[in-house]
């Protein structure tokens, strides 16, 4: 498909191009300048999509009540679609932030108060021992893969135990979860659409047969215990709740693997900044915010399509078309941020939009602040001699979110 900018000037934003995903901080500050609403068409006269570079737009379609999440789900599944993809696309559209209102809302109610931030705090203790178990087992070899040994099952761990999935389970979850990743990130093709809908069914199964035996027996106060209360009183149908559940696993662990791994490579890229909050652990709630905005780990989101015509940045954006804020643009915004290349995690002015706003605000923010700063308090204190190892770090293909493929590194 050959991409057709709509915008004068200055070329084709792709956000698969190896040189944008390697390094797009160069790439973005070049649109802010000159092309901040930026169009792509698939072909002349075909629906747009726009991307938002500036954090004041940004912020502004994030709000917007104006663009349906829906609606690419009940195109693909009225027409004709490879089977792989209608499978897929058909239990994607039961995740809450492919719902717009009033279903959104209703979705998220039934699981809001597992997410609420004191209960979120409360699993800061608890998420300590997971991290100090997984240590146990890196510290005596000296090196290793940060992102295969201790970033992504971390938070995997912690979000199985919030919903109550058997923490056995978890290699098969990641598995799952990652053919999902792999969909959304790359070029999409009939291949990976086979793969994602094969997870997607077999996960699909697996929360379909542990919702009949927790039915089965007594109450428990985590997530998937509420959405089988919410079930019972006739808020949630049985797709909802399977779609709900299947969203907090993936987007649970997901966004904050990658603000661990990116914050350990920026870190380790900044020793400066690294040897500052070894000697002042008391920033560490700042230093996380500063990862977050520094390296975003989700770094374009599509929220939609456009519902009635409107204008942002000088532009009309009409039905049909897709919106796709770039947060990772947003949050290196120089009308915003003092200096927004520099790495500085005493930084006061912190208004990222790593987790969204509005009706779309990510549930589980919190948490993901709560993990990442008891995963770095840990690595700081388990592993003093921390470093680079010899292979370079390796970003994984993709803009939709920014992880590392491979983080090694010895101590």
């Amino acid at each position: 498909m050959n991409a057709v900018p709509a915008s004068p000037g200055i070329g084709t934003f792709d956000q698969r191009d190896p040189a944008v995903w390697t390094d797009p901080y160069p790439v973005y500050a070049r649109f802010r300048a000159a092309d901040p609403v930026h169009c792509v068409r698939s072909a002349p006269g075909e629906p747009g999509v726009w991307y938002v570079f500036r954090h004041a737009d940004v912020l502004k379609v994030r709000r917007s009540r104006g663009l349906s999440r829906a609606a690419r789900h009940r195109r693909l599944c009225a027409g004709p679609a490879p089977d792989s993809l209608f499978r897929y696309s058909e239990k994607l559209s039961h995740w809450m932030v492919e719902r717009d209102a009033p279903d959104h809302a209703r979705l998220r109610a039934a699981v809001a108060e597992v997410f609420a931030p004191d209960a979120a705090r409360a699993l800061a203790a608890r998420t300590g021992e997971i991290a100090d178990e997984l240590l146990d087992g890196i510290v005596p070899l000296g090196r290793a893969d940060l992102m295969t040994a201790f970033a992504f099952p971390l938070p995997l761990l912690v979000i199985s135990e919030v919903i109550g999935l058997p923490r056995e389970d978890w290699p098969t979850l990641l598995r799952w979860s990652r053919a999902f990743s792999e969909l959304e990130n790359r070029r999409p093709t009939l291949a990976l659409y086979t793969e994602a809908g094969d997870a997607i069914d077999a996960f699909d199964a697996y929360l379909r047969e542990l919702l009949g035996h927790r039915r089965r027996g007594p109450r428990r106060d985590d997530a998937l215990g509420r959405v089988l209360d919410a079930r019972r009183r006739g808020a949630l149908t049985e797709d909802d709740a399977v779609g709900t559940l299947m969203l907090l696993l993936f987007a649970g662990h997901e966004t904050t693997a990658n603000l661990i791994g990116n914050g350990v490579h920026t870190l380790l890229s900044h020793p400066g900044q690294l040897r500052l909050l070894r000697e002042r652990p008391g920033l560490m709630e700042s230093a996380v915010e500063e990862m977050l905005r520094y390296e975003s780990p989700v770094q374009t989101v599509s929220i939609g399509h456009v519902r009635e015509p409107f204008t942002l940045g000088g532009r009309t954006l009409l039905p049909g078309d897709r919106v796709m804020p770039v947060l990772g643009s947003a949050n290196r915004d120089e009308r915003v941020f003092s200096a927004p290349d520099r790495f500085d995690i005493t930084r006061s002015d912190l208004r990222h939009a790593a987790f969204g706003t509005g009706v779309h605000t990510c549930l589980g923010a919190m948490l993901a602040r709560v993990e990442g700063r008891a995963a770095f308090s840990a690595l700081l204190r388990r592993l003093p001699g921390l470093r680079a190892g010899d292979a370079p770090a390796r970003w994984r293909e993709g803009l939709l979110t920014r992880e590392l493929a491979e983080l090694p590194v010895t101590f």
